[in-house]
């Protein structure tokens, strides 16, 4: 997931045990899209957002929810640009999406993401992944990047 280019580029491939939460933090004008989440057991999950109607608040379908479940921090679903098919979603705004995955408890998983920012984009950005998370409750981060369009940097 990256920055100021006016791409796809594949970010977060990352190892992590215990649950597995994502969090999407993140400011105006971004649109993502998630692969597979593998690991070395027959267990795998994906969403490519093609089964959500456009226009439509993702708070609430295909497990997604906003931060502390609050439904004013869901996102919606995109038309364009999408990395595959037609379908991403747009987050903006206080937009702030958690996926839960209950079924990633052990075992080295990756992670793979895709995130693309217009170049007219400005500010700061996160992707988060948490081995806890309850809604207004206990929350741990795992691992975080962090991307400022103003420094170019991650």
């Amino acid at each position: 997931m990256q920055f100021r280019t006016s791409s796809f580029i594949s970010a977060c491939s990352r190892s992590f045990r215990r649950s597995a939460i994502l969090s999407l933090a993140l400011v105006t004008g971004l649109l993502a899209a998630f692969a597979p989440l593998t690991s070395t057991a027959a267990t795998s999950w994906a969403d490519s957002f093609e089964s959500y109607a456009a226009g439509s608040q993702m708070h609430g379908q295909g497990g997604w929810k906003g931060w502390d479940n609050v439904a004013a921090a869901g996102a919606l679903v995109a038309a364009t640009p999408a990395r595959t098919g037609t379908r991403s979603v747009a987050i903006a705004g206080n937009s702030d999406l958690v996926q839960e995955y209950t079924f990633a408890t052990s075992g080295k998983w990756i992670y793979t993401a895709w995130q693309f920012i217009p170049t007219t984009f400005a500010g700061t950005q996160y992707f988060i992944l948490m081995n806890t998370y309850q809604a207004g409750g206990s929350q741990s981060w795992s691992a975080q990047v962090w991307m400022d369009t103003g420094s170019g940097k991650v």
